[in-house]
């Protein structure tokens, strides 16, 4: 199961560690979303490589894909919603069993003055040839104070066999 719980952190950061790239900003064609007046909208392409341990299935599977991530920021800059889905998730175990599935990703982030809360939850879904089926959900919540001190971080992890 720690293993379960290092591949959904590992998906999860390669989430966060995109929202960091360079992308230009483009602007809203939804005009009933919430932030779509004078947001800043960053639309992302992110490839997914990694091996996760499924206790599930009793398999090692090596995962590819693409991540794609809408990040959407507010026009005073202090509330960003992160959405992320995957396509062409596929994925080899040792076994010999070819997985196919998806990620899913909802972030949001609240800024004042210097301190943020940061809300997401986060889920990996994989089907193998042979029926067995898994699902790795990460909620987690950060609250950090303007000096950039960590004050809460809380992580619920937990894994479906089906």
């Amino acid at each position: 199961m720690k293993n379960l719980f290092l591949a959904a952190a590992a998906v999860f950061t390669i989430a966060l560690a995109s929202c960091s790239q360079s992308t230009a900003p483009m602007s809203s064609t939804n005009g009933s979303h919430p932030m779509a007046a004078s947001q800043n909208s960053k639309q992302l392409s992110v490839p997914i490589n990694l091996t996760i341990i499924d206790t599930c299935c009793n398999d090692t599977v090596s995962i590819t894909g693409t991540l794609h991530e809408i990040i959407d920021t507010n026009a005073s800059g202090n509330i960003t919603h992160l959405h992320a889905n995957s396509s062409g998730l596929t994925g080899t175990g040792t076994s010999g069993n070819t997985y196919h599935g998806s990620i899913t990703a909802n972030e949001h982030i609240d800024t004042t003055n210097g301190a943020s809360v940061t809300n997401a939850v986060e889920q990996l879904t994989m089907t193998a040839s042979g029926g067995c089926k898994f699902k790795l959900i990460l909620r987690e919540h950060i609250t950090t104070n303007a000096d950039g001190t960590v004050v809460v971080d809380r992580m619920d992890f937990s894994t479906e066999c089906f």
